[in-house]
């Protein structure tokens, strides 16, 4: 059986959406918070904001927007892995984020 190359596209759009929904479900709340006093506020603000930038950057003709938010998304990730101290809880929450980050980080917009 072949691969249905035709799907790629929204494979990649179910992927953004993906990523959005979790920082949505995970981040949302902190970033809400306002609270200024620590750096995950910072990372949960950055996440969602770069979350959202991932989005817009599908419907760009350019790749810089989704090369740089999957960039930040990926780096955050690694590091809230190491904020809390390294755990299997810890990685497994973090890696789909940062899987995701990576992908769209390396490939942009293409395929």
């Amino acid at each position: 059986m072949e691969p249905m190359k035709s799907l790629v596209p929204l494979g990649k759009w179910l992927l953004r959406i993906t990523v959005a929904l979790i920082i949505y479900t995970s981040f949302l709340d902190a970033a809400l918070t306002f609270s200024f006093s620590g750096m995950v506020y910072f990372i949960a603000l950055a996440m969602v904001i770069f979350a959202i930038l991932l989005l817009v950057g599908g419907f760009l003709k350019k790749n810089s927007v989704t090369v740089i938010s999957g960039l930040v998304i990926l780096i955050l990730s690694v590091i809230l892995m190491f904020i809390d101290g390294i755990s299997i809880g810890t990685v497994i929450g973090n890696f789909a984020t940062a899987s995701i980050g990576l992908y769209f980080m390396a490939r942009g917009n293409l395929g």
